[in-house]
């Protein structure tokens, strides 16, 4: 019992021991394992690109991821066009295995890549959709599709899917059983590849058109020459395993047959296209059937082709191998089991189609949902359209509104202007009317005064001479005085009567008006004249001449024995005229007796164009400034 009890405790031990040691173990393991995991490789979105056109058939899972992290990576960095081809990518991964998810990513991406103007991208799409169309058997917009491709892609000088689109056309009319229109389409998708100078796709056409060959050695060798042009391109190894299919099928030789189908299986094989590798095997067991080799066929389709098919769930693919295999059988004279594998082939038939039915509908069902949506979102957009299409009618209503208001504002401003200006037009004329009036009345009285004054000058000295004084000097002196007046009165009749500024200069008129005034006055007068001074036009002249004869009258009764300074000068295409004296200066607002001639002054500035100014106060004498256009 003591030696039972120390065994436990000892097992006991022993087993923590052994624990401690499994833990131990276990972490060195993972530390060790941890130091080698390598960080994981980012990809470009060309990369990702590659990748999924790539492991797009062979292995439909790896596509899958490929084009979710290119997704991911776009979202992360915001880039638009990243993010459009991605959709794309995502688009043709699930397209074999999920068309109508397929269709749901290729319609985003179709729509982002409309809006951003992404041509490429825009044609690879749409070839996508033509693609999905084929699958549910919608051959007329799949056709329509493909069109547009070719168009676009002619548009904007993108070669490649020029051919491409013309040679996925000469599929589809294969399909709807137009054979003519195939060749046609393969035909000139080959001369492009021929223009192009690209050889894949040279190698593309000319296998396609081995078809549409009468001769079979013919066909072969152009097959051949495709599979040389192929080389090993990468990309394209379903085709290069299809061609050596097809040149099998061409052979009458069972034994050059096998040997173009056994390179198809190793192709197939080494890019895991597990769809070509089964209509390899296929026809293989066919090539050993007619060869007597029921044995080799039967292990060829029973131990190769049959099991990938079931390995993949391929309801078509195992209808055909069934009915093969029941052929096979037939050969051995094994009917009852060839029956057996007959009704095998016609049941996964029927599940072929209810499964193509069934995809057909999920697709049908997608591209509806899809324009379903796209016409509600279209009605929408109309209604958006229709509401800011009024808004802008209102808007510019308004503005139209505002417009004719401000118009009729700016033409009913332009008629009052146009009246105030024709009432000052009118002001003027009458003013210069009743100056011409005035000169006139002048005048008359200048000649009135001139022969009034003439003959009474004469009476007086005849008189004065018929008178005996009795003292010559003073006679003499008195008949001097009256010479004097009577030359005085006849300047002063000159001055008044209308001036002739046609034969006189200006300057001259104005000094002789200065020199006379302080003759007659005991004003003392100074006047200069600019030496560049230019002759003003007689209007202007006159006008002038006036003020300073009206300011010269002013001084010579209210500023007696003052000096009067007077300066004119041009500036500017301006006569500037200014007026000093040192008289007592006087009062504009209370000195009423002056206003009528400070008024004259102004208003004839004023029908001139031009602007007077005085400036004066008392006992600081007068100023004038007068600016006067020259015309």
């Amino acid at each position: 019992m003591l030696k039972n009890i120390y065994m436990c405790r000892l097992n006991s031990g022993t087993f923590f021991i052994y624990l401690l040691l499994i833990g131990i173990f276990i972490f060195f393991q993972f530390k060790s394992a941890s130091a080698q995991i390598k960080p994981e490789r980012v990809y470009s979105i060309i990369e990702l690109d590659s990748l999924v056109r790539e492991f797009r058939v062979k292995d439909n899972f790896k596509a899958k991821q490929y084009a979710a992290t290119a997704l991911r990576n776009a979202m992360l960095e915001k880039n638009p066009k990243d993010i459009c081809l991605a959709l794309f990518l995502n688009g043709t991964a699930l397209s074999s295995v999920a068309s109508d998810s397929g269709f749901y990513y290729f319609n985003k991406a179709l729509h982002l890549a409309d809006s951003a103007g992404y041509s490429e991208i825009k044609v690879r799409i749409m070839f996508g959709q033509a693609n999905l169309f084929q699958e549910a058997s919608d051959f007329k917009s799949a056709l329509l599709i493909l069109d547009s491709c070719y168009k676009i892609a002619e548009r904007e000088n993108i070669k490649s899917w020029l051919v491409r689109s013309l040679n996925s056309m000469g599929n589809l009319y294969i399909e709807l059983g137009d054979s003519s229109m195939s060749k046609k389409m393969y035909q000139e998708a080959y001369k492009l590849a021929l223009d192009n100078g690209s050889l894949t796709e040279q190698g593309i056409e000319l296998g396609n058109l081995a078809n549409f060959e009468s001769d079979q050695a013919n066909k072969i060798k152009m097959i051949l020459k495709a599979l040389e042009l192929l080389g090993h391109s990468r990309g394209f190894e379903e085709e290069t395993a299809q061609f050596m299919i097809n040149a099998g099928a061409f052979s009458p030789d069972p034994n050059e047959a096998m040997e173009f189908y056994k390179k198809a299986l190793n192709v197939a094989t080494k890019a895991n296209l597990q769809i070509t590798k089964i209509a390899a095997l296929n026809n293989l067991a066919y090539s050993y059937l007619e060869l007597g080799l029921n044995e080799q066929a039967e292990a060829c389709l029973r131990d190769q082709a049959i099991p990938i098919a079931q390995g993949l769930n391929n309801s078509d693919w195992l209808s055909t191998l069934y009915d093969s295999y029941a052929d096979v059988l037939k050969a051995k004279n094994e009917y009852k089991k060839a029956l057996e594998f007959e009704k095998l082939s016609v049941a996964e038939r029927q599940n072929a189609d209810q499964l193509k039915s069934s995809k057909q509908v999920r697709l049908l069902a997608a591209i509806m949902d899809t324009k379903n949506k796209e016409n509600i979102i279209l009605k929408n957009q109309q209604s958006i359209d229709s509401q800011k299409l009024l808004i802008k009618k209102q808007f510019m209503g308004l503005i139209l509104a505002g417009l004719v208001s401000i118009a009729v504002v700016f033409l009913l401003i332009i008629f009052i202007l146009r009246m105030r200006l024709r009432m000052k037009i009118r002001e003027i004329a009458t003013a210069r009317q009743l100056l011409d009036i005035e000169e006139n009345e002048k005048t008359a009285l200048s000649r009135e005064l001139h022969d009034t004054v003439s003959n009474l000058v004469e009476k007086l000295n005849g008189y004065i001479s018929s008178l005996s004084i009795g003292n010559d000097e003073i006679q003499g002196e008195i008949g001097n005085r009256l010479m004097e007046l009577s030359t005085g009165i006849r300047r002063i009749s000159h001055r008044i009567q209308r001036l002739d500024f046609k034969e006189n200069l200006f300057s001259d008129l104005i000094s002789e008006l200065c020199f006379d005034m302080e003759n007659m006055t005991t004003l003392s007068v100074n006047v200069r004249i600019s030496d560049e001074f230019l002759q003003p036009d007689e209007a202007v002249a006159r006008s002038v001449y006036r003020m300073v004869e009206e300011m010269l009258n002013n001084a010579s009764k209210h500023a007696r024995n003052s000096n009067v300074l007077i300066s004119i000068e041009t500036k500017e295409k301006f006569l500037v005229l200014t007026y000093e004296d040192d008289g007592p200066g006087f009062s504009l607002e209370k000195d009423a007796n002056r206003g009528i001639g400070i008024r004259n002054i102004m208003e004839r500035a004023r029908l001139t164009g031009g602007k007077a100014v005085c400036t004066t106060s008392p006992g600081n004498g007068t100023d004038w400034k007068v600016k006067i256009p020259m015309n």
